[in-house]
């Protein structure tokens, strides 16, 4: 993992401080408080990288985050996910997707292979 996605991030959904991680060959971000995840590209297999969240043992905090890209702190915004009615933040200069645990389990769930192209 190199120094630039080794950096500790704040996570966009709770502000809580987020962890380096590895799903397959890409560098992620796990929130250990709300379970949320960043990924610094959109990400290609969502069952994947919620088989590598941890388990969500009781309800998770959605609450507190500054809604602004871990990076390079530009608002995120809403990106709806065609046909599931599932969203997930996605920064558009850098092209970040934050993706709140409950996505992440939608997503899965619904379609294993989201996204074809990204948002």
């Amino acid at each position: 993992m190199t120094a630039y996605r080794s950096i500790q991030l704040e996570c966009p959904g709770c502000g809580h401080m987020m962890e380096a991680t590895s799903v397959g060959r890409r560098s992620v971000h796990a929130c250990p408080r709300c379970l949320g995840m960043w990924s610094d590209a959109p990400f290609q297999d969502a069952s994947r990288l919620a088989a590598a969240a941890r388990p969500m043992e009781e309800e998770a905090p959605v609450s507190g985050g500054r809604a602004s890209c871990p990076r390079c702190d530009e608002p995120l915004a809403f990106h709806a996910i065609p046909g599931v009615r599932v969203f997930v933040h996605w920064c558009s200069v850098c092209r970040g997707t934050f993706f709140p645990r409950r996505a992440l389990e939608e997503l899965a769930r619904l379609d294993p292979g989201w996204p074809p192209g990204g948002p």
